[in-house]
């Protein structure tokens, strides 16, 4: 695969660009080339000659090209890369100030594209001082079909060109949009029954409560291949990274690692084992025929993850009672953190860096019980409770990896605000960094 396609954005080198030339790379339905910005009947566009900023051709031009690979299946645009007339490059054509240049441009597709892209990638990539290449990326949209603020026209990838939409197919797209959406749905409607199964291994599913975590693709193509497990393990690349979640006050000089007891997204290492084009890995605790506590993992080859934690009420916890776990307050948050770097680490691996994923919560409690607590170890501080129910909150969008922080502190957010609690300055921020990053 072509690496400016599949690699993650930090990971992109000029070479990677110049590769595009050395392999003759051929332009397709989701590669576009571009010399220069282009031009209107060959008057250079006034960024070219330090006179200006971007033309306004240029920008119509631009929004077409990206609008056109947004409604069709995602494509990659790389401006700086000329082709000998038949698509195939042949050249390079660094663009001066390309950094700057993708600044600008990323507010050009913001402000020209609607409605806007859920998720779109543009970097320059310097060659030597501040020249370099521009590289668009965007993904298939789940909000499609998309069209220019300017011009009003809605445009589509057909094989190498760029071409505006019939009305006919601004109406088809509309509609099979909407079944996408519906199938997303029913989906993640049927990982919720399948969770709901699962209180049937508890020693009483009737005291009992338990939390899912499900990050599914909804727009781009995530594909692992079938072959997950490779000696009764996961194959490596898939493997969940090791992330930290860290918890910043204001006026803190330093933040402090999250360690709760119940860990939900890190089960204790065991074998995994192949389930319908997926693998499972799970951590029991409690007799074979009286489970107390269920917490498991999945991953699908289409991409899709779930992490899963069962547990019976602990009632005598304070006695030392074995019975189940208290759910301290930072363990979704920490369940959530996981399951995004986990995604994130997935798409990169399978070759699709901007696909976007949707992520589906749900906390079921099968008897009214004070589960959040401050403390889940010694002497547990109850900070809210949440009566007999089943709580799907709302979805959240898995795209620009930018918006990560606040994706994770916003879910925290609802996650209190379930049980009653408002989440004000006094919990802080929350960050996620690669294990050992921090010295």
């Amino acid at each position: 695969m072509i690496p400016i396609l599949s690699k993650p954005g930090e990971a992109i080198t000029a070479a990677d660009v110049y590769a595009l030339v050395d392999t003759s790379a051929q332009e397709n339905d989701r590669l576009e080339f571009k010399a220069a910005l282009p031009t209107n009947k060959g008057t250079p566009d006034p960024w070219t000659t330090a006179k200006g900023g971007i033309g306004d051709y240029a920008k119509r031009e631009l929004v077409r090209e990206v609008i056109a690979f947004a409604n069709a299946y995602g494509g990659t645009l790389v401006i700086g890369i000329s082709d000998d007339g038949n698509g195939i490059a042949t050249g390079s054509r660094p663009v001066p100030q390309c950094r700057e240049l993708a600044d600008r441009l990323r507010l050009v597709f913001r402000d020209r594209i609607e409605p806007q892209l859920p998720q779109i990638e543009v970097f320059g990539i310097e060659t030597g001082g501040t020249d370099g290449f521009i590289i668009v990326r965007v993904n298939q949209s789940r909000l499609a079909p998309h069209r220019s603020t300017k011009t009003l026209e809605c445009t589509i990838r057909r094989a190498d060109r760029c071409e505006a939409m019939t009305m006919r197919e601004i109406q088809d797209m509309t509609l099979n949009v909407s079944r996408g959406l519906q199938r997303v749905d029913d989906k993640l409607a049927r990982r919720s029954e399948a969770f709901s199964q699962e209180f049937r291994r508890l020693q009483t599913p009737a005291h009992s409560y338990g939390l899912r975590f499900t990050a599914m693709p909804v727009a781009g193509h995530v594909w692992t291949g079938q072959k997950l497990i490779i000696n009764r393990d996961l194959d490596e690349r898939f493997k969940p990274p090791s992330v930290q979640v860290y918890r910043k006050f204001s006026g803190q000089d330093e933040p402090y690692l999250l360690k709760p007891r119940a860990r939900i997204y890190r089960p204790k290492r065991g074998t995994w084992i192949p389930r319908l084009r997926a693998a499972r890995s799970e951590d029991l605790a409690g007799a074979s025929s009286a489970r107390t506590v269920i917490n498991y993992r999945e991953l699908h080859c289409n991409g899709l993850i779930e992490l899963g934690f069962l547990s019976v009420h602990a009632e005598n916890h304070d006695q030392g009672s074995q019975e189940g776990w208290h759910l301290n307050f930072e363990v979704p948050a920490i369940a959530f953190a996981h399951l995004i770097a986990w995604a994130q680490h997935v798409r990169e691996e399978a070759g699709a860096p901007t696909a976007e994923y949707v992520i589906d919560v749900e906390i079921e409690i099968r008897d009214s019980c004070k589960l959040v607590y401050l403390n889940a170890y010694d002497h547990p501080e109850l900070l809210g409770s949440l009566d007999t129910s089943s709580t799907p909150f709302p979805r959240y969008s898995l795209a620009d990896q930018a918006e990560v922080p606040s994706l994770l502190n916003g879910f925290e957010h609802d996650f209190l605000s379930t049980f009653g609690v408002d989440r004000t300055d006094d919990f802080g921020n929350l960050t996620i960094e690669e294990q050992g990053q921090r010295p």
